[in-house]
């Protein structure tokens, strides 16, 4: 940690000019180096590689931090090789390619590919203004994946919820079709135990609606979950329009005006 500084030091060490001889030594870029140029190269800000001391400061840690989270995300540091004259010329005078491009393969999210790349900033003004601020966009950017995580396990719920729901209303319409049947055809003067094959697939067929019904609120609760998650998810939205809608036309079916009413307010708020 040789390369540590006192922010509010302002005397300017002795061999702070950029050393010819340090830069003839081959090493690698991802080695330490101590002498005029102090830090390790491939982490190192344009300010650092040239050896302005008086430039060095918080932004310079911002740049180490984005070159880190580069690394990360592509498994490799922005800028790297043997031959270290030219790494840090390459931290001085060339544009990095952005982890999206290089490590197109890793599907790096466009927040965080923004991100290293602000921090990657030849102008220290337009990297993000301190560690604190990066580390704030760092913890948004988690909380979003974090999220958008929950809100996609939701909707697989949601969607067995929805399956069941289906087998359960054509197993209650099956049940009630053949308790029907079995009522048609039996004689007003029929014996009970006549009768109780009629009874027992009417009890079936309400007790499937029952399901069915515990089936719906529970995919409704699901896409209402993955909606709170992630508000502004799309699938969740539609899901929640399409459940309500049903609802809706459920209740104008049996003329029930202030049930339909309230569905048709919920399937505009959602679509």
């Amino acid at each position: 940690w040789g390369s540590a500084r006192i922010l509010d030091d302002d005397e300017v060490s002795a061999d702070s000019v950029l050393d010819d001889q340090v830069l003839e030594v081959s090493a690698s870029s991802t080695f330490t180096r101590g002498g005029a140029v102090r830090g390790t190269p491939a982490y190192m800000a344009p300010e650092q590689a040239r050896a302005d001391d008086a430039a060095v400061g918080p932004l310079t840690d911002v740049y180490a931090l984005g070159a880190v989270l580069y690394e990360i995300l592509c498994l490799r540091a922005p800028f790297s090789g043997d031959a270290v004259p030219l790494v840090l010329e390459d931290v001085q005078h060339t544009a990095p390619l952005s982890p999206a491009v290089r490590a197109a393969n890793r599907a790096v999210p466009g927040e965080l590919d923004e991100l290293v790349m602000a921090c990657l900033s030849k102008d220290p003004a337009r990297r993000p203004g301190s560690a604190q601020i990066l580390v704030t966009r760092l913890d948004e950017f988690l909380d979003g994946t974090r999220r958008r995580r929950e809100a996609a396990a939701a909707l697989v719920d949601a969607e067995t919820a929805l399956e069941r729901f289906e087998e359960l209303a054509a197993d209650a319409d099956r049940a009630e079709a053949a308790a029907r049947e079995v009522v048609r055809q039996s004689a007003p003067w029929a014996t009970v135990e006549e009768k109780r094959d009629g009874w027992s697939l009417e009890r079936r067929a309400r007790d499937l609606r029952r399901q069915r019904e515990a089936a719906f609120n529970l995919a409704l609760a699901c896409y209402q979950r993955a909606q709170g998650a992630d508000p502004n998810n799309e699938e969740a939205q539609e899901g929640l329009a399409d459940l309500y809608w049903q609802k809706f036309e459920e209740a104008e079916a049996r003329g029930d005006e202030e049930v339909t009413e309230f569905f048709r307010t919920q399937v505009l708020l959602c679509d």
